[in-house]
């Protein structure tokens, strides 16, 4: 298997392959001209998408996914356009879409062309809300009605009817369905009075008239019409108890949504003042709060890994954690983050994983194709940040002082029968190979590592002696994060292979997770000699390539991204 072909099985993204390969050829719009035919020369790197693509179709199938389209991705069309694609795409993947847009951009437009913005403070944005009089609402509404005919435009692009006609049951019942003025839309995009809200008020000698806040979302209401296939779509205008609309933050609305539905992944398109921050493509949830609380309190500086915070960043995280809300109190203040100067995009991702949604990504919507990418394949893409509770937490390079629990867990592996390439009255000597998950001062898991050597690609071969952890713990996730954060580590010391010979029943494991099987340990030349001798002659190597990445993501750290 050549390199490329490696690559795509792997699940690795190349720039220069698929959307590249695309633009090339006159972009998106091409695949409409030939009707989504596929090169002779792509058929096998097309198979191969489709394979390595396929655990995540199942994986997000029937999965809930509330997607943020900001008012400024509105004003780009062919972006936009693209966006909707891809969100279609998602859809007819089996993705249960609710999808926010805003139009702030366009209202903004609006009110400058009409001159009503520079009559008095209506139209204004007083903190993070606007001041919404009765003429401003005329074209909040107006803007709001534009926003939603286009995207139920959009998105009402059937299939090719050459490509209907082909794969129909039935052509003759086909042709009669999707022939001349009976044409009909691929999906179904429901909108209605799904938002309650509530006004603003007057607040500080300030009447933000018809400006209101996010109440609540009615959830049956939008599980139902998920459940019958349709995509929902949602926009800043509220209903308020007694019947009138209201202007309400897409983003309150969109993490609000997100919440009450309990959905799996929280999506939100970003622009420019996401982009100039140069946010990485994965920061933990807690790390993202230490940043909020370094602007709010004053108390650092900048993020830190989770093994050099002390108490004072662990309690200022703390003091800022009741401006997320708690339980089923969503707080999403407006005026306290437009303080701070805290893209709101951002503000968003935080607080929807603060309330135990597993996933929020941050997508630039110049990054064409970004969010097929991150969502169907391993790796992701550059442009792209995902929010997250730190899978990686406690996971760090053995110290002298971790001797004792470490020699304890290895014990019981030793007691099975198996070599180290130490013993265990030296593993002080050792333990710059040795990586240990910590939790309150207990050690969980460890893995262990030696260096074989150098393969014929001039990188180094690595065998992993041991990766254990504490029975007790073993349901948690705690393996994958280690076998994960290892291979992110030895990347970074040019490692090209990984070796191993599991334990017996441990066999399954390591293949679900990309080793394959190269035969007898103790035929093996990809050992050394010595190492083939210890083995018994059952037992069985595996081996795993550390393939290469994409640069900006290679060169990050161990545990600051997620995937192998």
């Amino acid at each position: 298997m050549n390199l490329r072909a490696l690559r795509n099985h792997m699940g690795v993204y190349e720039r220069d392959s698929c959307i590249a390969k695309c633009e090339r050829q006159g972009g998106r719009g091409s695949t409409q001209g030939n009707m989504g035919t596929v090169n002779v020369g792509d058929y096998a790197t097309f198979v191969q998408f489709l394979h390595f693509a396929s655990p995540y179709v199942v994986g997000h199938r029937n999965k809930i996914f509330v997607i943020l389209i900001p008012g400024e991705v509105m004003m780009h069309k062919e972006r936009l356009r693209n966006i909707l694609d891809d969100i279609l795409l998602l859809h007819g993947l089996g993705c249960k879409v609710v999808l926010v847009a805003g139009s702030k951009d366009l209202i903004d437009e609006e009110l400058r062309s009409s001159g009503l913005v520079e009559e008095s403070y209506d139209g204004q944005f007083v903190g993070g809300y606007r001041v919404s009089g009765r003429d401003v609402m005329d074209v909040v509404m107006a803007e709001n009605g534009a926003v939603i005919n286009q995207i139920s435009a959009m998105l009402s692009k059937g299939p090719p009817i050459p490509m209907m006609r082909r794969h129909a049951k039935d052509v003759s019942k086909t042709s009669e369905k999707v022939s001349g003025s009976k044409v009909m839309p691929s999906v179904k995009v429901v909108s209605g009075n799904f938002t309650a809200a509530k006004r603003r008020g007057v607040l500080n000698g300030v009447d933000f008239g018809w400006s209101g806040s996010v109440s609540h979302i009615h959830v049956d209401a939008i599980h139902s019409q998920l459940n019958d296939g349709n995509i929902v779509l949602l926009t800043c205008l509220g209903i308020s108890s007694v019947g009138e609309l209201l202007n309400c933050s897409v983003y309150d609305l969109a993490a609000k949504a997100a919440i009450e539905l309990g959905a799996d992944k929280f999506i939100c398109f970003t622009g420019k003042d996401v982009r100039k921050l140069g946010l990485p493509h994965y920061l933990p949830l807690e790390e993202a709060k230490l940043q909020i609380a370094s602007r709010t309190l004053g108390c650092c500086s900048n993020i830190v890994s989770y093994e050099n915070r002390d108490a004072s960043e662990t309690a200022a995280i703390a003091q800022i954690e009741p401006l997320f809300g708690s339980g089923s109190n969503i707080v999403f203040d407006l005026d306290t983050w437009a303080d701070m100067e805290i893209p709101f995009e951002i503000i968003s991702g935080i607080v929807v994983c603060h309330h135990d949604i597993s996933r929020s990504h941050l997508v630039d919507y110049e990054e064409d194709g970004a969010l097929l990418l991150e969502l169907y394949s391993r790796d992701g893409i550059s442009g792209v940040c995902m929010i997250a509770s730190d899978i990686y937490q406690g996971i760090r390079q053995a110290r002298y002082e971790d001797v004792p629990q470490v020699s304890q867990l290895l014990q019981s592996f030793v007691l099975l029968g198996y070599e180290l390439p130490c013993a265990i009255v030296n593993l002080g000597s050792y333990m710059d190979k040795v990586m240990v998950l910590e939790r309150d001062g207990d050690v969980l898991a460890c893995a262990m590592y030696s260096v074989l050597g150098t393969g014929l690609d001039e990188k180094l071969v690595v065998e992993i002696n041991a990766l254990i952890v504490s029975e007790s713990h073993r349901t948690n996730g705690f393996g994958d994060s280690m076998l994960d954060y290892m291979e992110q580590d030895l990347r970074r010391k040019n490692v090209g292979l990984v070796v191993i010979v599991p334990t017996t029943g441990s066999c399954d494991w390591f293949v679900d997770r990309g080793f394959e099987y190269q035969g007898l340990a103790n035929q093996s030349m990809v050992l050394p000699e010595e190492r083939r001798h210890g083995y018994k002659e059952f037992a069985k190597l595996y081996s795993k390539s550390i393939v290469d990445i994409d640069s900006s993501l290679a060169d990050l750290p161990a545990g600051r991204r997620i995937g192998f």
